[in-house]
């Protein structure tokens, strides 16, 4: 038996132990490089060994610096099975997903800003990448539930034991039988304490272990017990008190926890009766999502809201301009928020906008974005009522995205109109079906109309129809059933779904504040059905402003034969406008 240390071997990051024996070549770890961009870029894209001579990988858990490179060794022709716990597997999808659009988006940003003499930079793998090493992990249970070793062939066998670090870590305990000699490793990956909130404690190992590979990052450093650290913390506190002095909490908990309400069977936008159905003693707001640039039904939702004095926030990023019943989306609820990046409708840098007719919730938000009290009447004065100032993330707009979102506000009025006109000149051509129903607008008015959707009875209908649309010229989208993770979708909103935070304990579901709602239960698959089944059947149709009537004509004409081709007309169904 020979053990290459490949990675986190005189560093702390990189993972990769590759165990030699018998011409089976057993890789512990393969984990992502991390440190400053050109060094892990090499380091990362290529691997310190052949990939398709690897027969098998066990991955200890789902940080990146243990898991990051397996696209990577799929991608260069590993054809074996990637063994960890189901926890494992699940997180490292999403921590392999998120992986490859931060690279996507690091690559836009430097390529976007290169010197004269700089060469442009591209990822290291993709998403597409990502799916396929997704494809060839193989979940296996903790000894102590399966009470199974997994046997890699006639002469090496494993078993996990809870590592307690996050969840789903393990340690690995290898039994290799080379000749008449069985010898014995164990893997620790990156261990956890001991009687920590949520995470079981490490297991200990109870076989002779001949051979061990530990982490040791912090192995010079010991942790006070926890009812020490609690006392310690709450002497911290009152020592500041008693010295008048200030104690920094972080400002993104914001002390409450989502809960994922239905969409309408028809608009997806969300559906003013489940909202009724999901307040609880604990609700304290409503956001409300204008999806595609079509508004909500904002009267009724106005309404539940009132009734059980909730306030309400419109999420507008992606239907600034858009009106209801005569009121522009944001203006309807308690707080509207606009997102005003490039790839929105209309663009003005990477920046946000938040309105409000509340003067204390104004200040509020200015105060989170900035947190230096520069929009105070007086910058230095104490506060003036409570919770006035507070930590705040120092996020503000630059002078010259400012200016050049002024100018483009002057422009959104007239954006509107011009999508409305395309959208409705084609939307009233269009012949019905029976196997067809059309998004249905709240606010024919006030919708804006850079998309035309609607729904085919099943997927498979739908995916023809896309794909004949296509065929037509027509710039159609089709995402199905079994589409890659969107974080429009509850199911794959990880953030939420994992119930993590951006440092250990701080997340919103750590507030002990939470506790009594969060008992009620967590977050599931298929929570939202009706969204998840009109997600997979939704054909959508880009439009263009700038489209011509001949344009709008031929385009109605060329999905009137599309859908005539596959669908039964029926005048009696529902219409498009």
């Amino acid at each position: 038996m020979k053990i290459n240390f490949l990675g986190a071997a005189q560093n702390v990051t990189g993972s990769k132990h590759l165990i030699q024996t018998q011409g089976y070549n057993l890789l512990l770890d393969c984990g992502f490089y991390q440190g400053k961009r050109e060094e892990s870029n090499q380091l990362n894209s290529t691997l310190p060994f052949l990939a398709p001579s690897i027969n098998a990988v066990i991955l200890s858990h789902a940080h990146l610096d243990h898991c990051g490179t397996l696209p990577i060794l799929v991608k260069n022709g590993f054809t074996g099975k990637i063994y960890c716990t189901p926890a494992t597997a699940e997180i490292a999808k999403y921590i392999l997903l998120d992986s490859a659009e931060i690279q996507k988006q690091d690559c836009l940003y430097f390529n976007s800003h290169l010197a004269e003499n700089e060469k442009p930079i591209f990822p290291i793998y993709t998403e597409e990448d990502v799916v396929k090493a997704v494809a060839h992990f193989e979940p296996i249970d903790y000894f102590r539930q399966s009470n199974q070793w997994t046997q890699l062939n006639d002469n090496i066998k494993f078993k996990l034991y809870d590592a307690g670090h996050i969840l789903g870590s393990a340690i690995v305990f290898i039994e290799i039988i080379e000749g008449s000699v069985t010898k014995t490793l164990a893997f620790t990956g990156d261990l956890g304490r001991e009687d920590l909130p949520i995470l079981r404690s490490p297991e200990y190992i109870t076989e002779d272990t001949q051979t061990l590979i530990a982490e040791c990052t912090y192995g010079d450093r010991l942790h006070k017990p926890m009812p020490d650290a609690t006392s310690d913390f709450k002497e911290v506190i009152n020592e500041a008190i008693k010295n008048k002095g200030k104690i920094i909490v972080p400002a993104f908990s914001l002390g409450a926890t989502p809960v994922f309400a239905e969409v309408e069977p028809d608009t997806l936008c969300i559906d003013p009766k489940d909202i009724e159905k999901r307040i609880t003693k604990y609700t304290k707001a409503i956001v409300v999502v204008h999806y595609l640039g079509h508004p909500c039904d904002m009267d009724p939702i106005m309404e539940v809201a009132r009734r059980n004095k909730l306030k309400v926030v419109e999420d507008c990023a992606q239907g600034p301009g858009a009106q209801y019943r005569g009121r522009y989306v944001g203006t309807i609820g308690d707080v509207g928020c606009f997102s005003i990046s490039a790839y929105k409708i209309i663009g003005g840098g990477e920046s946000g906008l938040v309105v409000t007719r509340d003067e204390r919730t104004f200040n509020r938000i200015c105060q989170c974005g900035e947190g230096g009290g520069l929009w105070r009447p007086d910058r230095c004065a104490l506060p003036r009522y409570d919770g006035e100032l507070f930590v705040g993330g120092n996020y503000r707009l630059s002078e010259l995205e400012a200016a050049i979102n002024l100018v483009q506000f002057d422009k959104l009025s007239d954006y509107c109109a011009r999508y409305r006109k395309v959208s409705t000149r084609v939307l009233r051509q269009l012949h019905r079906y029976r196997e067809i129903t059309p998004q249905t607008i709240n606010d024919r008015d006030g919708y804006i109309g850079y998309l035309l959707r609607f729904f085919p009875a099943t997927a498979e209908l739908a995916a023809t129809l896309a794909k004949a649309l296509q065929a037509e010229g027509i710039s159609a989208g089709y995402r199905g059933p079994c589409h890659g993770p969107d974080w429009h979708m509850a199911r794959d909103m990880s953030p939420v779904n994992l119930k993590t935070g951006h440092i250990p304990g701080g997340s919103v579901f750590d507030d002990p504040r939470n506790a009594e709602s969060r008992e009620r239960g967590g977050y599931r698959p298929n929570q939202c059905p009706v969204a998840e089944d009109l997600f997979g059947r939704e054909v959508c149709i880009s439009l263009d402003q700038w489209r011509s009537d001949a344009d709008c004509d031929a385009l109605a004409n060329g999905i009137n034969k599309v859908l005539s081709a596959h669908c039964t007309r029926d005048d009696s169904g529902k219409a498009w406008l």
